[in-house]
């Protein structure tokens, strides 16, 4: 019983992970259409490229958080 807990939890968390990456990515796709654009003005430019990288940096870090969770998940059980 006590492993099924363990293992719902590990699914839960992993799925809400994947959809906050998979959001995160449709956002960076979006700012790049905006970077890309050539109607774009320079500062739209700018502040589309600092979000980018600091979405870039959440999607990594999401990803690293899922390999950890799978590797602690493995060791647990």
């Amino acid at each position: 019983m006590h492993a099924l807990i363990i293992f719902l939890a590990f699914i839960v968390v992993v799925s809400v992970l994947v959809f906050m990456i998979n959001k995160d990515r449709n956002t960076i796709a979006a700012l790049g259409k905006i970077i890309k654009d050539d109607s774009s003005t320079f500062e739209a430019k700018d502040e589309a490229r600092a979000k980018t990288k600091i979405l870039n940096k959440k999607v990594l870090q999401k990803s690293i958080a899922i390999i950890v969770l799978i590797i602690i998940f493995y060791a647990l059980i």
